[in-house]
């Protein structure tokens, strides 16, 4: 008895410290991406795409503001756009993950955006599920829409989902 009950504790240590210990590897993950980061290539199933003006992530503790101006000749180039999401990290999986979550807005409903990450240096890989909006959203839809989510992508190679290269912002 006495035995199973060592073992119960034992492993509910085990456990204890392994989630003490993930929460330690997300926060050196937290402190490595902190600050902005400048895109400086993006790709969507493959494809190479036009980037928008400055688009800066800047990372702070689970959150990261997306600013950025339309992509030039687009129907949004000239416009600003900032965005604040929460993130959440998991560096344990391999390769680490990250899920973005994005507020609701008065045409979309809030949705989380899953991918991985890998810092090297001052260079952040991205890369994220792709995702549609359904076309309901662009005309002018009296609830906000659903957005359908792809799977999480395995690796880098960005030929499913999206793939941002980004590099760390001189101070």
């Amino acid at each position: 008895m006495i035995r199973a009950l060592s073992s119960i504790v034992a492993s509910g240590m085990i456990i204890a410290t392994f989630g003490q210990a993930s929460a330690v590897f997300a926060a050196d993950d937290d402190k490595a991406l902190a600050g902005a980061w400048r895109v400086v290539s993006s790709t969507s199933d493959g494809e190479e795409r036009a980037l928008p003006v400055d688009p800066i992530f800047t990372f702070s503790k689970g959150k990261v503001v997306q600013s950025m101006t339309g992509v030039p000749g687009a129907p949004d180039a000239g416009r600003v756009q900032r965005n604040t999401l929460s993130t959440k990290l998991d560096p344990e999986k391999s390769p680490k993950q990250i899920d973005m979550t994005y507020p609701g807005d008065p045409q979309t409903k809030s949705y989380t955006q899953p991918g991985i990450y890998k810092i090297e240096g001052n260079k952040l890989t991205l890369g994220f599920a792709s995702f549609t909006f359904p076309d309901s959203r662009q005309s002018n839809a009296k609830q906000p829409v659903t957005v359908k989510m792809g799977d999480r992508p395995e690796s880098f190679d960005g030929k499913n989902g999206e793939l941002y290269i980004l590099e760390r912002e001189k101070k």
